[in-house]
Order: structure tokens, then sequence, then C-alpha cells
């Protein structure tokens, strides 16, 4: 009976015209809840000032008490900002605050509300952090890199998850860094790291282009699952210095030889960025690894095994010209791409069984062999090759810029989407779900024909 009353009572409201209207209107302001504004003034003389959640003021005039409007919940102070914020600035509600180019005064106590979780500090910004004037609850924080004051214990909430300090280059002493801490961002770094320095329940760190500092074991916490190394890192990896629960490693410069144990037998993304070009032996690489990716320089030929069987996906960098040959690829391999330099001829083993989507690099233009079961073919601007044999698994073909080869009767049965480049102009005669001509999804030519 209630709920008939409380439907009768809506019906009654949403029917009166005016009513609804305004309902309507304050939907709508809740919905368009951002504005800048270019000066205290408008600010203040904004009609509908109370239904903004996110503001933006794009002005270098102190804000008082009240001018914020009560239901703020992100405010970005403007690149010109730069006035010290007094209590009770920010409103109750304020969850992110975002500080721009110029602002540089400090921050005391009892200055940010409760509420806030997000704080960033932009580029000038460079004073000395004091102990209870980031509230608890706040969660992330991003530094710039002008930042440079020394981080003393409590400065930090311990409510504190991720961390972006990309100027901190001192000593990390034990209990500087919240034991909750979880992602941490250090680009200038390069000190030693020692053991139990670094939060216990870090899931993410980020070590940056400075650092080129020897890791001994224990030195990274035993809960570490994502690992990245900038641009400097270049020292040969010790047995058991990378913890066992890490799950990606990102390297950038490291050119070092790989032996067993090196890399944790968890590991399920390698990434070997720009440098690396050492020759890789069976066992080398932990059996758990899913993902490869060779670096830019990788020009080095495989053996047979030396890529355990259980990865699934491999990139081949820029460099990579060396042909491949039986075993050179796991059968576990599911995805393959080739860097835009590759351009060797394939055999009936070089793309094993089980790989469903292979990808060429612009330069590929040699003779397909594909494996029974690819799905997803991907070729680029130069091949230019005659079609044929082509395996009854292909759901996707793309060909190139160039291509312009008849594929009358070479076209799979079970292919449901192809696209063709702006240089093709034969006859199509195959039924598919889609076809696409060139880079725009257009007829480039007068010599097409769909029938």
């Amino acid at each position: 009976m209630q709920t008939q009353d409380n439907k009768d009572l809506f019906l009654k409201v949403w029917r009166n015209v005016v009513i609804r209207t305004r309902i309507l209107k304050m939907l709508s302001l809740y919905r368009f809840n951002y504005k800048e504004f270019d000066s205290r003034k408008d600010l203040l003389e904004y009609a509908d000032r109370n239904y903004i959640t996110d503001l933006k003021c794009q002005f270098n005039e102190e804000l008082q008490v009240g001018d914020i409007p009560y239901g703020t919940r992100s405010i970005e102070f403007f690149s010109l900002y730069n006035y010290e914020l007094k209590k009770d600035v920010l409103p109750p509600n304020i969850k992110n605050i975002y500080f721009g180019r110029s602002f540089n005064k400090p921050i005391k106590p009892g200055i940010l509300p409760p509420s806030t979780q997000e704080i960033t500090f932009n580029y000038d910004y460079n004073q000395s952090l004091i102990e209870s004037a980031i509230p608890d609850g706040v969660k992330t924080i991003t530094f710039n890199n002008n930042f440079k004051k020394t981080i003393k214990k409590n400065d930090l909430p311990p409510s504190l998850k991720t961390l972006v300090i990309p100027g901190f280059n001192q000593e990390i002493k034990k209990g500087v860094f919240p034991q909750d801490l979880e992602y941490l961002s250090l680009t200038d770094f390069n000190q030693t790291i020692k053991s139990d320095q670094l939060p216990p329940s870090l899931k993410f760190l980020r070590l940056g282009d400075h650092y080129n500092s020897p890791l001994k074991v224990g030195s990274l916490p035993m809960g570490l699952e994502t690992l990245i190394f900038g641009s400097h890192y270049n020292l040969p990896l010790k047995r058991n210095v990378i913890p066992s629960s890490i799950r990606t490693i990102i390297f950038s410069s490291f050119d070092h030889p790989l032996k067993e144990f090196d890399l944790p037998l968890g590991l399920h993304t390698l990434i070997l960025g720009y440098s690396f070009n050492q020759p890789l032996k069976p066992g080398d690489l932990p059996k758990s690894l899913h993902t490869i990716k060779f670096s830019y320089q990788f020009n080095t030929p495989l053996v047979v095994d030396s890529l355990p069987m259980g990865i699934e996906r491999i990139i081949f960098g820029q460099s990579f010209k060396q042909v491949l040959f039986k075993g050179h690829i796991p059968e576990s391999v599911k995805d393959i791409k080739f860097g835009p330099f590759y351009n060797l001829p394939l055999n009936q083993y070089s793309i094993p069984n089980g790989v469903e989507t292979i990808t060429f690099g612009f330069s590929f233009n040699q003779p397909l062999f594909l494996p029974p079961t690819a799905k997803r073919v991907n070729l680029d601007s130069h091949f230019n090759q005659p079609i044929f044999g082509l395996p009854n698994s292909i759901e996707h073909l793309s060909f190139g810029y160039f291509f312009n080869q008849p594929i009358k009767g070479a076209l799979p049965t079970s292919l449901k989407s192809l696209e063709l480049g702006p240089s093709f102009a034969y006859r199509i005669t195959n039924s598919m779900a889609m076809v696409f001509f060139g880079y725009l999804n257009k007829v480039h030519s007068p010599h097409f024909n769909l029938v």
C-alpha cells in the first residue's frame, strides 16, 4: 500500500510542468558540473555555482572562505595561482586537488580537508612537507621533477597507496614511505636500496632513467609484482635478486646475458627495451613466461628451445632479421608480431601450428607459409605476393598499401572480414561480412566491383 502511495505521489509531482522542468534542469546541472572561471568575480557571480562539482580556477586571485562551492569534489588551480591556502577555503567534500605550475606555497596542518584522496603538485612546487599537513585518507600523491626536499618519517600519510616522486634522490630510511604503499615511481633516484627500506606492501616499482645501482638479495620487497628499469640501468642480474613474486619486468638499456634463475620462476611478461642483444640458451628464460617483447636492437639467432614452451606471445623488435627454423618458435605461441624491417623467407616450419594471430611489418614481402590455426593475419604496406593456399581458418585478413594481386578463389570460406589497400584493383567474388577499402574504408579506385 505504501509503495502504491509513493508511486501516486511521484506521478502527481511529475505531471506538474513547472516542477518537472525544474527537476530536469537540476539533473542537467548535475550532469554538466565542470566549470572553468577566469576570475574570482566570475566564480562568485555564477548563478548555478552550487551545482559545481569539478572546478578549474584560471586566475591568480586569493580565494576566501566560501568562494569554492560546498559541493565541489575536484579543484584544479591553473598555472598562475600562487597564494597560500587558508583554513576552510577548501570545502569539506574535496577529493581531488591539482596545483598548477606556479603554486609554491607551504601547506600547513588543517588546510587540506580530511576528505582529500588525491593531490598533484606541479612544476614549481618545492616546499618542505610538514608532519600531518597531508591528511590521513589521501591515497595518491604526484610530485614534479623540481621537488627535491628531504622526506621525513610521518610526512606522508599512512593511507597512501600511490606515490609518484620523480625528483627524489636521497637515501631511503625505514618508515619514510608508508607501510601500505603499493605503487612507487622514482625517476631521478640512484641510491643503493637496502633490505627493508621499501615497504613490504609494494606491488609496482619504477626505477627511472638515473638508476644504475646494484641490487642485492633482499633489496626488493617479496610481494613486488611489476619492476621497471630506466635508460641507465645496465648491470648484470644475480640469482634470486629479483623476488619470485615479480610478474612483469621492463628493461630499457639492459644488455647482459640472462642466465638460468636470473629471472624469477613466476615471470609472466618480459619487455627487453632498446639495447638487449644477447644470445638465449634453453633454460635462460623461465617456463612461466607468457609474453616476451624483444628489444629494438635484438638480432641474435634463436636456437631450438631457447624460448620456453608455454610462451604465448612474441613481439620482435625493429632490428630482428634472422631466419626462423623448426623449433625456434614454441608450439604454445598464439600471437606473433614481426618488426618493421623483417623481410626474410618463411618455410612451413617458421610459424608453428597453434599460432592464431600473425602481424608482419611494413617491409615484409615474401611468399606466405601460414599454419592451419591462423585466424587473424595482418600484412603491411610492401606486401604484394600472389595469394594461394591460405588456411581455411582465417577469419580476418588485412593487406597494405601496395597489395594488388588477384584473389579470386584464393580467399578461404572462413573469412569474415577483409581489408584492402588503395592500390588494389581486382574484382572480389567472395561473400563475407565486411570488406574495407583503403585507409578510410572507402573505394579509392574506379576498378572496384563488388559482386
